[in-house]
């Protein structure tokens, strides 16, 4: 070391000397220090510092500092064994530079944050999975819950609604074993936060905690597990800039194809002579609307067409400023998103404008804190209809009937007509004149954590968190008078309207303190004790408020990275049970071996890892709303609430085993997890009997449990330094049972919680293709059976099967038709550079899982509430036509509207989620002195395959869900 560190100094004097000879002049002097990017920064002994493509250099001496001097323009090659190598670039003079490596860590050195801890992952015992950062950064997601589809195993990861603002997915982590929901617990660099309010760029890195050993030390909440996610800090050296941002445009991906007025009016015709009607429209009227002779009594709009746009906009800009010295560090990031919805004419759509600003100050050598804030205001416009939603109306507004009607003599300045349907049902009338509704949500938080290192292998970490949440919605409308084109009588009179409310004021407080004993011991032994205190205060109301106090500790011992221990434990004493029953205790373990550690396998080169993971342990749940274990009586006398007192805790208890394999450096590996998750307890919202007379109260009245495996494999190579591959697939298996239910089953409408079966299933009737004439005559069972004079159903129905043999069609037949969540759950990651070119890409599915037509997607009529049917419904039944798909058409959907397996379809779909394609432009950053300048072209979900033809398989929504979009956009990276 000594004569290298000699030899760069007399060729950092012969640069020197020879520059001036050159007339050196221009070298500047460039002082400074070399830390590493751990809190506190420590300084690196020994660091090399080069001029690049010169003899010139120097090194770092015993305080991490440096001299050295060199021309403006000229990078600085910074490097230290075991650190990634940095290149500074020289723009001027300076005496204090600081400069921060990063560690040069291997895929098994990887160090993975499990929440209050973290870990190397060569030293994890428990199950956790690691989403890759290329999910979320540099993609147009609206949401960063998003990016966890297809990111790591045992994640199911759906979206609901693509509404701006509303297109949050639902995560549900191995499987669902409670009926209190499965959202997970979501961390935020410790704090418990809304993911889908942060902006994706800020993100450092996304930990999935899957087994009850990773997730102990939240023993209360992590019952269905637990996300941990942490941000982007500043780092010691100089001020960085960066900029991301792309423009897109986004097409929807299911949109309603309906027939034209001419359709419309045969199908009803069809209909109402079905039900026993007079036929409303004459061949004359049918003639005359199919050659548009006569627009203004017999319109033909296209309510698709004059009301939703093809292509919508999308557009966002993050700016980021990052930098700081061993004293002080900072990371600035504002975020402004905006998205247009497909509504024309209204202003509707969505925007976000964020600020997080994290900063680290050492307050001396062995103390220091992390200071961050974080601000969002969310903006969301709709049109606000009086009890349907605009697409509602858009669903059931005939072709029949006009738009706007064409200008007529006498016909004042600012007057329009608008066709009359329903009184205000006319969605153009809505969209011009209606009610816009405008919500604006601020989302406030503040977390403090200060650390002390009392000594260096003893630490005190402390945490003060505040989130706040408010808002105020605005309903604007203009005053309009709505009058009939015809008559110019006064149909509905619209007063100015200029109202506002202001939603439920939301707070939270946590405060925590955490001592950290840590120590490695001579021959390979390591133990770390880690022991706690924490306490929350959720003011979810005006009224309702839940605190909850834990108690938690973790011992962690390995011995030459080969045999790992962990044991944990956690008490939680919860306000949202009676005395008694407050508090719950959750203990687990978890064994680690890392077999290719074993000098049996030194040799075997080829093996990098081969580790067994077994654990066990328990968390609760406790997502009930507050107060159930108090009856509630109303000033009248009348009971509001039947209380159960002995209410307490769910208790999830997971098994785990699993094996890592990595082969040939990494490049090829393998991991496999088999576990069982047991949730007894279960909170059940039960009903009340019939002669009872009581209220349904919630009670610990079943148990359930999950079954699955996960297998994923990946393999990344590089050829050479300018050609990269990475391929990674997974595929997880989860089967639920619901092994104890008070009275053995529970229904609710169309969902069955039935002992014995999967935790929650489609409760309905099932069906046997169309009612045929031979059918009626050999007195098949029908719903109503034959006593009547009239029959309930005819030849062209829907046929259903007598489950129960008693002769009649009726609610006892219904019998459960298929589980709610999908089995099986897969993806693929696909990405490879060469040279400054690189590409990704991404697919992810289910397997088979039930998805059912309803409403007016199934039957299109319906009654006085309108309807109109879209191209595929033509293919109804008639005398002539019995091999048709659907039933003979009625004005409602009557008995062929039930929910059976006559509308089921198999729900199971490969998504590709996104295509990118990028360029890096080293020499236009060089010409604008920038470090690195990257545009990207990316389409999000591309290509859908499935076997459901109108709506999303994903959503599996109904017809008034918002449709999700397809999204082709292009983008800029710079970062200075």
């Amino acid at each position: 070391m000594l004569c290298a560190c000699v030899s760069l100094l007399l060729l950092d004097a012969q640069y020197v000397r020879a520059a001036e000879q050159e007339g050196g002049g221009d070298l500047l002097s460039v002082r400074g220090v070399v830390v590493d990017t751990k809190e506190p920064p420590t300084p690196l002994v020994g660091a090399t510092i080069i001029v690049k493509g010169t003899p010139a250099g120097t090194t770092t001496d015993g305080s991490g500092f440096f001299s050295i001097k060199a021309k403006k323009g000229d990078l600085l090659v910074v490097s230290y064994l075991g650190y990634q190598t940095k290149e500074v670039r020289v723009n001027s003079s300076i005496s204090n530079m600081s400069i921060a490596l990063a560690e040069d860590a291997t895929a098994l050195e990887q160090v993975v944050v499990t929440g209050m801890t973290s870990q190397a992952k060569v030293k994890i015992a428990s199950s956790v999975g690691i989403v890759e950062n290329t999910n979320f950064t540099n993609k147009p997601i609206t949401r960063l819950s998003q990016a966890l589809q297809g990111g790591t195993t045992g994640v199911f990861v759906s979206q609901s609604s693509g509404m701006p603002g509303g297109d949050g997915a639902k995560i549900k982590i191995r499987g669902v074993a409670s009926l209190l929901g499965s959202d997970p617990l979501i961390l935020i660099d410790g704090f418990e936060s809304d993911m889908d309010k942060l902006d994706p760029s800020t993100v450092e890195s996304i930990s999935v905690l899957k087994d009850a050993s990773a997730a102990s030390m939240y023993g209360a909440k992590a019952g269905n597990g637990v996300i941990v996610i942490t941000t982007k800090r500043g780092t010691a050296g100089r001020v960085q800039v960066g900029y991301n941002g792309y423009y897109g445009i986004q097409q929807p991906l299911y949109m309603p194809k309906f027939g034209d007025a001419v359709d419309y009016m045969n199908y009803y015709n069809a209909a109402s002579v079905n039900s026993g009607a007079t036929p409303s429209y004459t061949d004359i009227m049918i003639e005359t609307t199919r050659n548009g002779s006569d627009p203004i009594n017999f319109p033909n709009t296209d309510w698709t067409k004059e009301t939703m746009h093809e292509f919508t906009n999308i557009q966002e800009h993050n700016l980021s400023v990052s930098g700081g010295n061993t004293t002080a560090r900072f990371a600035l990031a504002a975020q402004y998103m905006k998205q247009d919805g497909i509504y024309k004419y209204m202003d509707n759509g969505f925007e976000r404008l964020s600020v997080r600003l994290n900063t680290t100050i050492n307050l001396s050598k062995t103390l220091f804190t992390y200071v961050d804030a974080f601000v969002n205001r969310d903006t969301q416009r709709q049109p606000n209809t009086t009890n349907r939603s605009l697409i509602d109306f858009i669903y059931r507004t005939p072709p029949t009937v006009a738009g706007i009607y064409p200008r007529k003599e006498g016909q004042r300045e600012n007057m329009v007509y608008y066709g009359i349907y329903q009184t205000v049902q006319n969605p153009l009338y809505n969209l011009q004149k209606g009610i816009k509704r405008e919500e604006f949500k601020d989302y406030v938080t503040l977390n403090i954590r200060p650390t002390w290192y009392i000594i260096p292998e003893l630490v005190l970490k402390g945490q003060v968190g505040y989130r706040l949440s408010s808002g105020l919605t605005r309903r604007t409308r203009p005053a309009f008078q709505l009058i009939d084109y015809f008559t110019d009588d006064i149909v509905f009179d619209s007063g100015k309207m200029s109202e506002t409310s202001y939603p439920n004021r939301q707070s939270y407080w946590t405060a925590n303190l955490m001592l950290d004993w840590n120590k490695d011991f001579r021959n390979g032994h390591t133990l770390n004790l880690i022991g706690g205190w924490s306490a929350e205060y959720d003011m979810r109301n005006a009224w309702d408020v839940v605190t909850l106090v834990s108690f938690f500790g973790k011992a962690y011992y390995s011995y030459d990275d080969r045999y790992m221990l962990e044991v944990s434990a956690r008490g939680d004493g919860s306000s949202l049970f009676d005395k008694g029953h407050k508090w719950g205790f959750f203990p687990s373990a978890a064994l680690g071996w890392n077999i290719a550690n074993e000098s049996f396998l030194k040799d075997v080169n080829w093996i990098n890892t081969m580790k067994l993971r077994l654990s066990y342990g328990k968390l609760g749940n406790n997502h009930v709303s507050p107060y159930k274990y108090q009856s509630l009586v109303s000033s009248s006398g009348n009971e509001t609430v039947n209380g159960n007192p002995n209410l307490t805790w769910e208790v999830v208890s997971i098994w785990n085993a699993g094996l890592d394999l990595s082969f040939f450096d990494n490049q090829l590996d393998f991991t496999v997890d088999v576990f069982r998750k047991k949730t007894t307890d279960l909170i059940v919202n039960t009903p009340s009997t019939l002669s009872s007379a009581l209220l349904n109260s919630f009670q610990n009245a079943g148990d359930a449990k999950v079954d699955g495996f996960e297998i994923s494999a990946g393999y990344n190579h590089n050829f050479n330094k300018h050609t990269r591959i990475s391929f990674n697939v997974g595929y997880s298996y989860t089967k639920s049972k619901l092994t104890r239910v008070i009275n053995n089953k529970i229904i609710s409408g169309d969902r069955i919680y039935q002992q014995g079966r999967a935790i929650t299933e489609y409760y309905g009737y099932v069906a046997d293709g169309l009612l045929t004439q031979r059918d009626i005559d050999n007195n098949y069972p029908i719903i109503g059976g034959y006593n009547s004079a009239s029959l309930s159903q005819q030849p062209g129905d829907v046929k259903y099967v007598d489950m129960n043999g008693d002769g009649v069609i009726n609610d006892s037949d219904r019998v459960p038709i298929g589980r709610v969540d999908p089995e099986s759950v897969y993806y693929m990651n696909l990405s490879f550079s060469w040279k400054n070119l690189d590409f990704e890409a991404q697919a992810n599915g289910v397997g088979s899982v039930p998805v059912f037509y309803t409403n007016l997607i199934s039957n299109p009529l319906d009654g006085d509430n309108g309807g109109k049917p879209q191209q595929w419904h033509f293919d109804y039944w008639t005398e002539d036509h019995q091999t048709a798909r659907f039933p003979r058409p009625t004005l409602q959907a009557g008995n062929n509207g039930l929910f059976s397996t006559f509308w089921r379809e198999n729900g199971a779909f490969l998504r590709v989620r996104y295509i990118q394609l990028g360029y890096s432009c080293p020499w236009l950053a060089k010409k604008i002195r920038a470090e690195s300048i990257r545009i990207y072209a990316n389409v999000q979900n591309p290509f859908t395959f499935t076997n459901v033809e109108l709506i999303d398989p994903e959503s599996k929504g109904t017809y008034s869900t918002y449709p999700m979009f397809r999204t082709y956009s292009v983008g800029l990276n710079v970062r200075f």
